[in-house]
């Protein structure tokens, strides 16, 4: 006789634990954690998001809110979601350095100040609002969107950006530059 009870638990219950919960688990294991913005306010200021914790290099920041930002920041992943925006704060241009997915549905509010660099392995760039001031490419990245840079472009040496949309280069000031040293 089949005791149902006993399969369940011996057998069923360890194979759903381990398609259902442990992938999202699977930041917590490799150190990344998924933060996201609370309420308009400065990056650097803990009460900005949820648990009072600041994005770092290792983490998955969900923007929602209107965040200012001026000076450089480094995250793995990046997403602003609509109505949330990015804003360039202050006078000196600075550098967000995302070493993955970087997906923008909402904004980045650059007054030429702001400085992309997209440093990950080879992702996707999501740009439903595609409006940077620079960008620097150190991987292999493909934009499904059209992309506006205003200001400067820089592929590094073994890097590649394919744009399957239109994309445009404005050289804001004399001292900006297309530079493509990738493919």
């Amino acid at each position: 006789m089949i005791d149902l009870p006993v399969i369940l638990r011996r057998y069923i219950l360890p194979v759903v634990v381990v398609i259902v919960v442990l992938p999202s688990l699977g930041h917590i294991a490799f150190g990344q954690q998924s933060i996201q913005s609370r309420r308009d306010g400065d990056w650097f200021d803990p009460a900005t998001w949820k648990g009072g914790v600041v994005p770092t290099s290792t983490d998955y920041a969900f923007v929602k809110h209107d965040v200012t930002l001026s000076t450089n920041v480094e995250v793995d992943q990046l997403k602003i979601i609509n109505p949330g925006n990015l804003i360039a704060t202050g006078t000196t241009p600075f550098t967000i350095k995302v070493n993955g997915d970087l997906d923008v549905k909402s904004g980045f509010v650059h007054n030429n100040l702001m400085n992309l660099h997209l440093a990950g392995p080879g992702t996707n760039i999501g740009l439903d609002v595609p409006d940077v001031y620079g960008l620097i490419i150190d991987g292999s990245y493909q934009v499904e969107d059209d992309l506006t840079v205003n200001g400067m472009l820089h592929v590094l040496p073994g890097a590649s950006l394919v744009d399957n949309g239109a994309y445009t280069v404005n050289l804001l000031k004399p001292d900006t530059a297309f530079k493509n040293e990738g493919t």
